[in-house]
Parts: C-alpha cells; sequence; structure tokens
C-alpha cells in the first residue's frame, strides 16, 4: 500500500537534514519499539515536495505545505501508520499532516518496466581489505551489478531468491543527475536517475513498495 501525505505549512525553517526528523516522525507513527525499527525496511518514502531554498539560502521554506509519500510491503504496517497519523497529526517544523489517501500496489505484469525516482538512490559498496565503503552513482556502468545484486538481497531475505531480476539505470536520461544528501551530518552521494527493472509482477511489486539500495528505510530510494 501506498499512503500519500499533504501537510500544512512548516512554521520554521525546515533544514536541508531534515531526514532524520521524518525518519523519526515515521517510527512515532509506527509506535515506540516497533518490530520494523532498526531492522530491514520494508518500507520506503519520497522527498518532501513543495519546498523551495529560503531567502538566506540557508535552509527550505515549505510556506504552502508538503506533499510526499510512504509504501509499505505489509499490509500491518501500513495499517499501524495510519492509525498513528490519525492519532497524531504532528509532523517536521510545526508542519501537520492535513490529509491522507491510500493507494494500492498496482497490478504489475511479468516483464521490463521503467521507474523515476521519488527520492536519490544511494549504492554504498564496501571496500575491499579496507574501512568504510564507496559510494557508485550512474555515471559508473559498474552501478548496475550491484543495483540488482542489493536487489537480489532483499527478495532472497523475504524467501523469493528463485526471483530472477536485472536492474540497470537509464543514465542517457536528460534529467540524471547525482545529488549530495546529508544524514546526521554524513554526506551521501544519491543518484536521481531513472531505473529499468526486468522481472516478475512480485519481484516489481516489491520494488515500487520498498525501495531500491540502499537506506531504503532512512528516505532513499524510493520509486514514484
Amino acid at each position: 500500500m501506498r499512503i500519500y501525505l499533504s501537510c500544512s505549512a512548516a512554521k520554521q525553517a525546515v533544514p536541508f537534514g531534515h531526514l532524520p526528523a521524518v525518519v523519526g516522525a515515521v517510527h512515532k507513527w509506527l509506535g515506540p519499539n516497533n518490530d520494523w525499527h532498526g531492522g530491514q525496511a520494508l518500507f520506503s518514502f519520497s522527498s518532501l515536495e513543495g519546498g523551495r531554498l529560503s531567502r538566506d539560502r540557508k535552509s527550505l521554506d515549505f510556506g504552502n505545505g508538503a506533499n510526499w509519500f510512504i509504501s509499505f510491503y505489509e499490509e500491518g504496517q501500513a495499517e499501524r501508520f495510519i492509525a498513528g497519523v490519525q492519532e497524531n497529526q504532528e509532523f517536521i517544523s510545526g508542519m501537520r499532516v492535513r490529509e491522507m489517501s491510500m493507494q494500492p500496489c498496482p497490478d504489475f505484469e511479468d516483464g521490463t518496466h521503467k521507474f523515476w525516482m521519488a527520492s536519490p538512490l544511494l549504492l554504498k559498496q564496501a571496500r575491499p581489505q579496507a574501512k568504510g565503503y564507496t559510494f557508485l552513482t550512474y555515471e559508473q556502468e559498474e552501478a548496475d551489478a550491484l543495483l540488482t545484486e542489493k536487489f537480489q538481497a532483499k527478495l532472497a531475505a523475504l524467501g523469493l531468491a528463485d526471483q530472477e531480476v536485472k536492474l540497470r539505470f537509464l543514465r542517457d536520461h536528460e534529467q540524471a543527475k547525482v545529488r549530495l544528501l546529508k544524514y546526521k551530518g554524513i554526506a551521501n552521494k544519491g543518484s536521481l536517475c531513472p531505473v529499468e527493472i526486468k522481472g516478475s509482477a512480485e519481484a516489481l511489486r516489491l520494488a515500487w513498495l520498498t525501495g531500491l539500495g540502499n537506506s531504503t528505510g532512512i528516505g532513499f530510494g524510493a520509486l514514484k
């Protein structure tokens, strides 16, 4: 299920690094110590739409409110989220949820489908024989194999290892770009680039709901 949220105008400036606050609101609505906190995220959410650069260029202005969506693979998780929002509409920076609507997952068919990103897609690759990791973006050809590998691992974790999938960036798209996004002070290099997925209807459904790449539970890799 996908849930669309429309929020009222912000009463305070929204910092560029607002993702942790959004994640905090999501887990508030899911409930304290929920079973999904800290585990594999079977949900994904989009970037906030409706903001613009503030006059001093130091923050974001959501004077007309914000729109965004969150998608859940598990119906029970979606229902718990909806109940949480109904109980407490407070969001971030003084915004409140004023409208909420639901959309079921599309009826995908086996085959090849193209998707645009609703939030930057993050791909992290561990450095061999070294600490840390390297960011890969759509600009690098080897990113396709890593993107496919990470999605295959998600399928396997859900007992769907028999699903054959192949993913690739549509890197020739004129609007494709790299976006730097900070999360708790750490700069992350993500891709805003269409993705093509070849797979079963079940695999496509999982991608549409839970996103692609790393850190989908904290605001990366959501699909439109």
